[in-house]
């Protein structure tokens, strides 16, 4: 059946199949306890938002500095950031959000290792996350200025309509071994309705 050199060929091959298996095995028990909250969220892919004439260019500051602390994982308005927009009727108007923030993130141990704490923000349109709806992680360290932008495309209503703009922030402390604590600060709200 085997020949002698067949047989002194199918011992490594065995083995190396058994190594490789092993490997793989620990390595899918390492994916799974090493879970990655900043990566966890599906977005939609690509969404196109585009508009015509700038309209309008709505903007809110704010330079006093927003201590955050950790709320078991329930995202809060950022005090302040919040900005009206009324579109008339029967007009679909397209609403560009730019947010920029300094950003800090304290009390974090392993302020570089992998999955890092970091902080969330999100931009809400009338209560419903703007696009890209996803993960939107803003810092994991102690501090740099950021920025995120959204789109929406209004659909065309036959009245008045006061849209609110706000922004809120979560914390994410992933290995949980200590009360996180941040700032924002220096941020800027800019919301532009276009045609």
């Amino acid at each position: 059946m085997f020949t002698r050199k067949r047989k002194l060929l199918i011992v490594p091959a065995l083995l190396l199949v058994g190594i490789v298996a092993t490997a793989s095995g620990a390595s899918a028990r390492n994916v799974v306890l090493d879970e990655d909250k900043a990566i966890d969220t599906v977005g939609n892919g690509v969404v196109v938002c585009n508009g015509g004439v700038q309209e309008q260019s709505l903007v809110v500051t704010n330079d006093a500095p927003t201590n955050i602390v950790e709320t078991a994982g329930v995202f809060t308005p950022l005090p302040f950031a919040a900005i009206t927009v009324n579109t008339p009727a029967n007009d679909a108007d397209q609403l560009v959000v730019t947010f920029t923030a300094e950003a800090r993130l304290l009390n974090q141990l392993l302020t570089y290792a992998v999955p890092t704490d970091f902080i969330q923000i999100r931009v809400m349109l009338d209560g419903v996350q703007m696009n890209p709806v996803s993960d939107m992680t803003f810092t994991t360290d102690t501090g740099h200025a950021n920025a995120m932008e959204t789109c929406k495309r209004m659909p065309a209503v036959n009245m008045n309509v006061a849209h609110l703009v706000t922004v809120e922030y979560l914390i994410v402390d992933q290995p949980m071994l200590q009360a996180l604590t941040g700032t924002i600060d220096d941020w800027t709200l800019h919301v532009e309705v276009n045609n």
